[in-house]
C-alpha cells in the first residue's frame, strides 16, 4: 500500500473532524449555544448514512477501480464542505415554533450532512476495498484524526470557523490528489486547484459568501470588527448599546457607545471615552454599580473586576474612586484586538489607564491564585451563552456561580469588602442559595450578610464580608430610593408592600418575594425542595468546569 494512498486517508479523516469541531462554533453564532450538539448528530448520521450507501451500492461501485473512486469521492467531498457552509451562513433560524422554521431546520441539517456524506463514504470505501492491510488504514485514519484536532485551536484562532472549514475542503481536495493515479495526478490537481480557486477569489474579492450573515435569527447591524478564536467570535456593531439597568430617575444624556457582542448573544457595550471619567458621571445611576455607593471614600478603595469586556465596570469604579482596580477578562480578542488596538482611542484608552490592570485570564483562576484582597469584587452578567470548542459543556453550570467560587470570593475581600453580582431576577434564587451555603461554611449568618436590589429584569446581589451595619442598610435604602430601584432584602429592612414582577416568573409561580424566602427560611431546604425550580444546594460537584 503506497503512502500517498494513506496520506489521503488522513487527509480525508483531518478534514471531517475538522468540519465537525468548527460546525460547533458557526451553529454557536448562528443559533443558540445548545445546538452544538447538533453538530456531533449531524456527523455521526452522515458517516453511518455514507456506510450504508457503500454497502447497499457495493455491486454498482465494483465496477470502477479503487483509486478511482476515491479520487472523486474526495473531490465531491471538498465540494460539498463548500456548498454546505456557503448556505448555512445564510439560513436564518429563529426559537419558534413554525412550519417554516422546521423547514429551515430540516434544511441546516441535511446540508451539514454532506460533507460527512461523502466523506465517510470516502473512508467506508477504502476501508471495504483495502481489507488485507485494514490496520495500516485504520492507523493512518486515526493519525488524520488527532492531526486535524490538533490544528484545530491554531486554526480557529488565525482564520475563525468559517476559515477552518475552507482548510477542511482544501485538505479534501489533497486528498484526491494523493488518491489518483500517477497518470492523471496533474489533471486531478488542476481540478483540485479550480475547486478552490473559485471559492477564495470570491472571498476575497468582497463577496464573502463564506461569512455568516445571520446570527440568531437576525440580521447584524454594520459589522465594524469580527474575529473569531477557539471558543467564541467577538463582533462589534455600529448602533448604542442599551443600559439593562439605568436608573428610570435618571434624565441627563448618556454618552456614545458601541454594540459589541460574544457569539451575537453577549452583548457589552464601548463607551465612548474622553479621557475624563468624570464624563461618564451618569454610571452612577446603574444598579450594577450601586456597591460603589458602600465603599466610596477619599483614600480610595481596590476592585476586581470579572468580565470587563468593553469597559463599563471599569469605567464604574474608577467614577467612584478606585485607586486601583483589576480586570480580567477571559477572552484575548476582546483585550488585544478590541479594547487596546482598534477601539483604544474610541474608549478613551480606559484598558491603558494607569489605575487600570487587565488580565487576559479565567476569573475564577485568578481569585484563587491572587494574593491581594479587595473591597469590592464586582461580575455583571458575565455568562456568554456560547459552546466550547469541542461544543461540550454547553449545558452545564459556569464555574463562577458554585459554593466554592463564593468561598474563594469571600476569602479574597477585605474586611468591610463587597462582593456584587449582577444577574437576571428569575434565575438569582441560585445565587442566594451559594452565598447561604459558603456563608454557613465559614460560621456566618447570611441573612446578616447579603442584600439584593433590583430594577426592572435584574437584580444585583451584595454579599458582605462584615455583617451589614445599620448605617450601611441605611445608605443603601437610601441610594435606592433616590434612583428608583427596589430594595428586595436587606437586614432589618420590612418586605415591600408591592412586587411586580416579571412575566418570566409570573408565569412559573415564582417570585422576587422569594428572596426574602429563602434568606429567612429556618428549613432551607425544605424551602428548595419545594420550590418550583431546582435550585443549586451547594453541592460540590456542581462545581463544574466551563
Amino acid at each position: 500500500m503506497n503512502r500517498t494512498l494513506l496520506a489521503g486517508i488522513a487527509a480525508t479523516s483531518a478534514a471531517l473532524l475538522m468540519t465537525e469541531l468548527a460546525l460547533t462554533r458557526i451553529f454557536s453564532v448562528t443559533m443558540f449555544y445548545h445546538f452544538a450538539f447538533l453538530a456531533i448528530s449531524i456527523a455521526l448520521f452522515g458517516l453511518s448514512a455514507s456506510g450504508v450507501f457503500v454497502y447497499v451500492k457495493r455491486k454498482r461501485l465494483a465496477r470502477a477501480q479503487t483509486p478511482e473512486l476515491l479520487c472523486v469521492g474526495a473531490l465531491a467531498h471538498g465540494a460539498a464542505t463548500l456548498i454546505a457552509l456557503a448556505c448555512l451562513v445564510r439560513i436564518r433560524v429563529e426559537l419558534t415554533y413554525s412550519a417554516e422554521n422546521t423547514v429551515r431546520m430540516v434544511a441546516i441539517y441535511l446540508l451539514a450532512a454532506l460533507p460527512f456524506f461523502t466523506g465517510g463514504a470516502v473512508i467506508s470505501l477504502a476501508f471495504a476495498r483495502l481489507t488485507e492491510r485494514i490496520n495500516t488504514l485504520y492507523a493512518a485514519d486515526l493519525v488524520g484524526a488527532a492531526i486535524g484536532c490538533l490544528a484545530l485551536v491554531p486554526l480557529m484562532n488565525l482564520l475563525g470557523a468559517p476559515g477552518v472549514v475552507l482548510s477542511a475542503a482544501a485538505l479534501s481536495a489533497a486528498a484526491a490528489v494523493c488518491f489518483a493515479p500517477a497518470a492523471r495526478r496533474r489533471r486531478i490537481g488542476s481540478a483540485a486547484l479550480a475547486l478552490l480557486a473559485v471559492p477564495a477569489t470570491l472571498q476575497f474579492s468582497g463577496l464573502e459568501p463564506f461569512d455568516v450573515v445571520y446570527t440568531k435569527g437576525y440580521e447584524a447591524d454594520r459589522v465594524l470588527f469580527t474575529k473569531w478564536n477557539s471558543f467564541s467570535r467577538i463582533g462589534v456593531y455600529d448602533r448604542a448599546h442599551q443600559d439593562w439597568s439605568l436608573s428610570p430617575k435618571f434624565t441627563g444624556k448618556r454618552g456614545p457607545s458601541l454594540f459589541m457582542d460574544i457569539d451575537a448573544s453577549a452583548s457589552t457595550p464601548i463607551l465612548k471615552g474622553t479621557g475624563n471619567i468624570a464624563d461618564a458621571a451618569y454610571l452612577r445611576y446603574e444598579l450594577t454599580a450601586i456597591a460603589y455607593h458602600l465603599v466610596e471614600r477619599p483614600e480610595g478603595f481596590t476592585a476586581l473586576v470579572i468580565g470587563p469586556g468593553g469597559g463599563r465596570d471599569l469605567l464604574s469604579a474608577l467614577l467612584f474612586g478606585a485607586r486601583h482596580v483589576d480586570g480580567v477578562e477571559i477572552n484575548p480578542i476582546i483585550v488585544r484586538d478590541v479594547m487596546l488596538e482598534r477601539f483604544r482611542e474610541y474608549s478613551g484608552s480606559l484598558y491603558t489607564n494607569p489605575r487600570v490592570s487587565p488580565h487576559i485570564e479565567d476569573g475564577r483562576s485568578f481569585v484563587r491564585r491572587s494574593p491581594d484582597r479587595f473591597d469590592v469584587i464586582q461580575a455583571s452578567l458575565v455568562d456568554t451563552w456560547a459552546a466550547t470548542s469541542a461544543g461540550a459543556y454547553t449545558l452545564t453550570e459556569n464555574s463562577l456561580y458554585t459554593v466554592e467560587a463564593f468561598g474563594e470570593y469571600l476569602d479574597h475581600l477585605a474586611p468591610e469588602g463587597v462582593l456584587t453580582i449582577t444577574r437576571w431576577v428569575f434565575d438569582g434564587l441560585r445565587l442566594v442559595s451559594l452565598a447561604q451555603e459558603a456563608c454557613a461554611q465559614r460560621g456566618l449568618d447570611a441573612a446578616q450578610h447579603l442584600a439584593i436590589v433590583r430594577s426592572g429584569r435584574v437584580a444585583t446581589f451584595i454579599l458582605k464580608r462584615s455583617p451589614f451595619s445599620q448605617d450601611e442598610v441605611r445608605r443603601l435604602q437610601r441610594v435606592a430610593d433616590e434612583l428608583g430601584f427596589t430594595l428586595l432584602y436587606a437586614p432589618g429592612v420590612p418586605a415591600a408592600a408591592v412586587v411586580n414582577d416579571p412575566p418570566e416568573m409570573r408565569s412559573t409561580r415564582t417570585s422576587t418575594a422569594d428572596y426574602r424566602k429563602l434568606i429567612l427560611a429556618s428549613d432551607r431546604e425544605g424551602f428548595l425542595a419545594a420550590y418550583p425550580f431546582d435550585i443549586p444546594r451547594g453541592v460540590r460537584a456542581l462545581d463544574a468546569v466551563r
